[in-house]
């Protein structure tokens, strides 16, 4: 790796090849989710979560975005936010798979090998780990159905799959929480198959008697920070984001991330003293060419100036891989 001036594009398979003897950790976002199925895009949501009242409707139409987190965000009552939260519950529960068989062989197995690159067995000693703010279970399946080649595990398969902190280093981190995600007794626990019947039915019974998922969907970056520390398994998952990026010889991918100021919490981490990754690979839609290239060059420049007031002598590489040329799901161009 060379000193840079700025970002730098990169395609995906030369930026495997370029960190083969590096740590890698992997951060998803929505767009990982909507490459596999678009029905998870703000528009399908915004659909599926109707009717609104009309106070709420006018916050979507002013805003000009059917963008839920945006909604939350521009909403100046607590009963606005409680209304467009269950409506965001309720639009995922709807066009979401409704069983695991629904991603096919074919999408396991192409997701799979996008994993392998920085979990399971093939990485060994070089495994990382992989960070997700997305609330389905798509990421969750592949990694069920994968286990003997992914082996990632999330600290929820105890008794009642509830989550233990002390167990093995988890390779798979709800940062955000997630739908089968609930808490009972002050104690958050996974759904599980076995007995229950489908995650989704048992996740869409608990919406119908008033119960909410553990996750992480306020409108700002401090209200998300706000709700992480009101979770123990939240607050864990965040400091989890930060030890696994404090090894000299890490990296970091992102994927479906927007950058966002609404993840600034995130993202902030990169700069902060402890955390040594010495680059980020950022997936854009059309790379530097994209929507994207104002906020990539807005945190380079944050990350760096971060870096050198902390008194590291460089800032970290930022590379950019183009996502409409990739997909983890399928083949390029289906």
């Amino acid at each position: 790796m060379s000193i840079q001036s700025g970002p730098q594009e990169i395609t995906f398979e030369k930026a495997i090849a370029q960190t083969d003897k590096c740590q890698r950790h992997l951060l998803l976002g929505n767009g990982f989710s909507i490459n596999a199925r678009k029905s998870f895009n703000y528009d399908s949501l915004f659909e599926s979560g109707k009717p609104f009242s009309s106070e709420v409707a006018r916050i979507f139409q002013e805003q000009g975005a059917n963008d839920f987190e945006l909604a939350l965000e521009n909403a100046q009552s607590q009963l606005h936010k409680d209304e467009i939260n269950s409506a965001f519950l309720r639009a995922l529960s709807k066009v979401h798979p409704h069983s695991s068989v629904n991603v096919t062989d074919d999408e396991a197995d192409h997701c799979t090998r996008f994993l392998e690159h920085f979990v399971g067995i093939s990485r060994r000693q070089l495994r990382g780990r992989v960070y997700t703010t997305n609330y389905d279970l798509l990421l969750y399946w592949v990694v069920v159905r994968k286990k003997r080649r992914l082996w990632c595990y999330d600290n929820h398969e105890g008794s009642g799959g509830a989550w233990q902190p002390e167990k093995i280093d988890p390779g798979l981190v709800y940062l955000h929480g997630a739908l089968h995600l609930f808490e009972r007794d002050n104690q958050q626990i996974k759904l599980h198959y076995p007995g229950g019947g489908r995650l989704i039915d048992q996740m869409r019974e608990r919406l119908n008697q008033g119960e909410f998922p553990v996750i992480v969907a306020e409108g700002t970056s401090v209200a998300k920070s706000e709700r992480i520390q009101r979770s123990a398994y939240l607050k864990k998952a965040s400091k989890l984001l930060k030890s696994g990026l404090r090894g000299t010889e890490c990296v970091l991918f992102t994927y479906g991330h927007s950058l966002n100021e609404r993840d600034s919490h995130l993202f902030n981490i990169l700069g902060e003293s402890k955390v040594k990754a010495k680059a980020i690979y950022i997936g854009a839609w059309g790379g530097l060419d994209g929507s994207q290239r104002k906020a990539i060059d807005d945190w380079t420049s944050r990350w760096s100036a971060a870096r050198l007031a902390n008194g590291e002598v460089l800032p970290p590489e930022v590379w950019v891989y183009d996502t409409s040329k990739f997909s983890p799901w399928r083949e390029r161009n289906q």
